[in-house]
């Protein structure tokens, strides 16, 4: 068994879930507490205004994240959401039902396994290695140069392109997923 195959067994929300951080590299969190407000189909693009680190978050949407995202389509205010015990529609709170699922299933893996893949991916495709943490809206206080390498969106574009196809790829055609190495 493998990712791919066993997520397409998943809910469509859950799937969907998975599928949007496997092609963007975003934090879990963030896409739990996605709202569709932070997202410009128009120009293809993202922005969630309040994130782990503090900073903004604005990446490129590539292909595989709008047809995600188009999957998904609801008329709520989260891009992913439940109904709580109270009948409330909320952000989304839990998928751990669905990761269990896949480990029952030998897929070892996790949200954060997809956010490391998309970075392993950009460093893979040779990519400039500003770029890439400005996508994933890595932070590092100690790096000086970090905060002259800032991109616009446009900039980023086809960066993000080719990670998302390199992903797509790993995926579809060989049907498996970047292996990551064993944690201790």
């Amino acid at each position: 068994s493998n990712f791919y195959t066993e997520i397409q067994k998943l809910s469509k929300r859950d799937k969907n879930f998975f599928l949007l951080i496997y092609f963007t590299g975003m934090r879990a969190n963030e896409v739990k507490n996605l709202k569709w407000e932070y997202i410009d189909l128009n120009n293809k693009s993202l922005t969630i205004p309040d994130t782990k680190n503090g900073k903004p978050l604005e990446i490129p949407l590539t292909e595989q994240a709008i047809a995600v995202l188009n999957e998904v389509k609801n008329s709520g205010m989260f891009v992913f959401s439940q109904v709580n015990r109270q009948g409330e529609i909320t952000a989304m709170t839990s998928y751990s039902k669905s990761v269990a699922n896949l480990k029952k299933n030998s897929v070892l893996w996790s949200p954060h396994d997809s956010r490391r893949g998309f970075i392993v991916a950009g460093g893979v495709l040779g990519l400039n290695s500003y770029m890439v943490k400005q996508l994933v809206n890595h932070y590092d206080r100690n790096d000086v140069h970090a905060n002259y390498q800032t991109y616009t969106i446009a900039e980023l574009r086809p960066a993000a392109k080719k990670i998302a196809d390199y992903l797509e790829g790993q995926l579809i055609e060989n049907n498996n997923v970047i292996e990551f190495k064993q944690r201790a």
